[in-house]
C-alpha cells in the first residue's frame, strides 16, 4: 500500500504544476495579442491540449516514481547497473506479485521495463467515449443555448473540465485494476465493486448525450444524481478490496458532488413550465 501512495503521489505533482500554469496560460490565449499571432495550419486542436498534457504529466510522474524505486532514493544511486539497484529478493518478490497477469517487456537502452497490460487497458478503458465526445460536443459547449444558460458564480472556468477529468479517468481506471488484481477478477469477490464500477461509466458517459446533445437539464440532472450515488456505492466497495483503490475514488466523489450541485443550480435558474429546451 505503501508503494501504490508513493506512485500516487508522484504523478500528482507535475499534474498539480500543470493545473496552476493552465490556469495562467488560459488567460493569456484569451488575449487580442495571442489571437492576432499567425499560427500553422497544422496546429493541434485547443481541446487535445488538456488531456494530452495531463497523461504527459501523469507519465513522468510515474517515471520519477520508478527511479526513486529502484535508485533508493536519494540515498541511492539511480544511474548505475543501467538504472536499476535491486537486490536479488526484491526481484523475487515482485514476480511473487506479478504471477498470473500479464506483462510487456521493453528494453530501452539497455534496461528492462515492464508494463502490466491490465492496467494499461484500465486506465485507458474510461477515456474511450469521453475522447469521441470532447470532439462531438465542443461545438455545443461554445453554443449560443449554452451560453445563454445562467449558471451559478462559482461555475468551474471551461479550462479546469479537460484536466480534471483527465487525471480522474486514469485515477478511476487504475483503482479498476487494482481491484480486479487484488479482488481475483469477476470470479472473485471483485465482481459487484467491478459491476458498479461499469454501471457508474455508463452514467458517467450517457450525461454529455443527454445534457449537450438533447439539452435536456432535468433528464441530465437525474443522471448525474443518480452517477453521485453510484460513485459513493463503488468508491465503498473498492475499499473493501483494496484502501487505495478506495482512496483513488475520493476526488472523483468530491468533482461529482460539485457537478451535481452545479447542475441543480442550471435546472433551478433556466428550466420554466416550458421545458429546458429552447
Amino acid at each position: 500500500m505503501r508503494s501504490e501512495l508513493e506512485a500516487l503521489c508522484a504523478c500528482l505533482l507535475p499534474a498539480a504544476g500543470g493545473m496552476a500554469g493552465g490556469a495562467c496560460i488560459n488567460r493569456a490565449l484569451d488575449s487580442d495579442w495571442y489571437r492576432r499571432l499567425r499560427k500553422p495550419a497544422l496546429r493541434p486542436p485547443a481541446w487535445l491540449f488538456g488531456p494530452v498534457w495531463t497523461a504527459l504529466y501523469t507519465a513522468m510522474g510515474y517515471a520519477s516514481y520508478l527511479v526513486w524505486r529502484d535508485g533508493a532514493g536519494f540515498h541511492g544511486n539511480a544511474v548505475t547497473r543501467h538504472g536499476a539497484v535491486e537486490c536479488a529478493e526484491s526481484r523475487r518478490e515482485r514476480r511473487r506479485t506479478d504471477v498470473g497477469w500479464r506483462q510487456c517487456v521493453f528494453r530501452v537502452l539497455g534496461s528492462e521495463m515492464h508494463v502490466s497490460c491490465p492496467a494499461v487497458i484500465a486506465c485507458a478503458v474510461p477515456f474511450g467515449v469521453p475522447a469521441l465526445q470532447a470532439a462531438a460536443f465542443r461545438t455545443l459547449m461554445r453554443s449560443d443555448w449554452y451560453d445563454r444558460l445562467r449558471k451559478p458564480r462559482w461555475t468551474p472556468p471551461r479550462w479546469a473540465y479537460a484536466p480534471v477529468w483527465s487525471a480522474l479517468y486514469a485515477a478511476m481506471g487504475y483503482a479498476s485494476y487494482l481491484v480486479w488484481r487484488d479482488g481475483a477478477g469477476f470470479p472473485g469477490p471483485a465482481r459487484l465493486p467491478l459491476v458498479l464500477y461499469g454501471s457508474q461509466l455508463v452514467l458517467n458517459w450517457l450525461w454529455g448525450p443527454i445534457f449537450f446533445g438533447a439539452r435536456s437539464i432535468p433528464w441530465s440532472l437525474v443522471d448525474i444524481t443518480l452517477l453521485w450515488a453510484n460513485v459513493a456505492a463503488c468508491g465503498y466497495s473498492f475499499y473493501g478490496i483494496n484502501a487505495v483503490a478506495g482512496y483513488l475514488f475520493v476526488p472523483y466523489f468530491l468533482w461529482v458532488t460539485l457537478a451535481t450541485a452545479l447542475n441543480y443550480q442550471i435546472y433551478k435558474l433556466n428550466c420554466t413550465d416550458k421545458g429546458s429546451k429552447d
